[in-house]
This record gives structure tokens, sequence and C-alpha cells, in this order.
């Protein structure tokens, strides 16, 4: 009886870790989509051709349509205990969610900005709000990512 509990234990130890492997990747190719984006709208940005907004616009919104996937499925991509393994996720994720979820709502409200910006031929508006899309992220960063 002890024997089959240690391996109904290590099993279900097993089943837990690989299901947060596959969590781990697909956050973390999450996150990837999102540093090619805002790397897209940086070079837009940068150039400040306002012959380039329908460019940033596609950009912004794939941004957004990747940020909602991310963001929409917080529950099944930052499970508990995925914090250990392949990951730059800080367990300060899942010790201050609150703070974690503000930082979320922080950076959709300054990609929505983004948003309404891109919408214009307005070179200086798209770089306002492309730097509080990027202070957003920084801020996330530094309080919930591994350096």
């Amino acid at each position: 009886m002890n024997k089959r509990l240690v391996v109904t234990g290590i099993a279900l130890f097993s089943a837990i870790a690989v299901a947060s492997m596959d969590v781990i990747k697909e956050r973390k190719h999450g996150f990837e989509s999102f540093k090619e984006e805002l790397g897209a709208i940086k070079k837009i940005v940068q150039t400040g051709d306002a012959s380039m907004q329908a460019d940033l616009s596609r950009h912004v919104n794939n941004l957004q349509t990747v940020a909602d996937k991310q963001w929409q499925r917080f529950d099944e991509l930052f499970p508990a205990g995925s914090h250990s393994g392949d990951t730059d996720a800080l367990p300060s994720i899942w010790e201050k969610p609150d703070d974690f979820k503000a930082a979320i709502t922080k950076q959709s409200e300054a990609l929505a900005l983004l948003k309404t910006a891109a919408q214009s031929n307005n070179p200086g508006e798209w770089k306002v709000a492309f730097g509080k899309v990027g202070n957003s992220c920084k801020g996330c960063h530094d309080s919930f990512k591994k350096d």
C-alpha cells in the first residue's frame, strides 16, 4: 500500500512539473511576442515618420491582441508554483497578486493610450504614449521578473 502511494505521488508530482513547464513555455512565448511587437513599434516611433501610421497601428493592434491573450489567461498561465524551472518569473507574482494585477492594469491603460495615439498622424503623441508602455513594462520587470 505504501509503495502504491509513493508511486502515485511521484507520478502526480511529475505530471504537475511537466504541466508547469508547458505553462512556462507558453507564457514565455507570449512575452516573446510582446518583445517582437514592441521592437517593431519602437523602430516606427523612432523614425518620427507620420507616413508610417498604418504600420504603427497594425503593430499596436497586434501587441494589444498578444497582451489580451496573455492577461485574459492569467490564472491558467500563472498557476501557483510555476515560478520554478526555466522561468524568470519571481515568486512575488504569487506572493503579491494584487500588485501584479495592478501592474497588468497599468500596462493595459498604457496600451489603450498608445492605441489612441497610433490612430493619429502625430509622431510626438506616439513617442509619449510608447514611453508610457515602456514604463509599464519596466515597472513590472523591476518587481516581478529576475534580472
